[in-house]
């Protein structure tokens, strides 16, 4: 009875760990997602996060338009906020820029795929791409 109660207990901690998905409030990342926008342009999304408190990440948003050619940048905003992990498989966050200007952004995870790296996302920021999908990065 006892080692039949062990294995439960490892098959039940194996299968909670591989639910965690990455990256987790205490690790960094970075996502970057980029749309046409015109003749030689695209417009582009780019969140840096770095581990903040009580499970939150603090996050800096850059978004604007530059051309495809010379990655010349046209347009862009910039943001600070925060960021944490939602319930279901998606992390997003908020920010604010100079101006007063609000944004937010969520990036969504399959839990069946966990280890994707290119994530659909939605945006509702000042010059941000409106969604897509764009590529996780965790730094390393």
């Amino acid at each position: 009875m006892r080692s039949s109660l062990t294995i439960v207990l490892v098959l039940l901690a194996g299968a909670a760990a591989a639910e965690v998905l990455h990256p987790v409030e205490s690790e960094g990342f970075s996502f970057a997602l980029t749309v046409p926008a015109g003749p030689g342009r695209e417009r582009y999304g780019y969140v840096d996060a770095v581990p903040g408190t009580a499970a939150t990440w603090r996050v800096t948003v850059r978004c604007g338009v530059h051309q495809v050619g010379t990655g010349r940048v046209l347009v862009e905003v910039v943001g600070h906020g925060t960021g944490s992990r939602g319930a279901s498989p998606w992390f997003g966050g908020s920010y604010e820029l100079a101006d007063g200007r609000k944004g937010a952004y969520s990036i969504l995870q399959d839990r069946s795929a966990p280890d994707a790296l290119d994530l659909h996302s939605e945006w509702t920021g000042p010059e941000c791409p409106r969604s897509g999908t764009g590529q996780l990065s965790s730094g390393d």
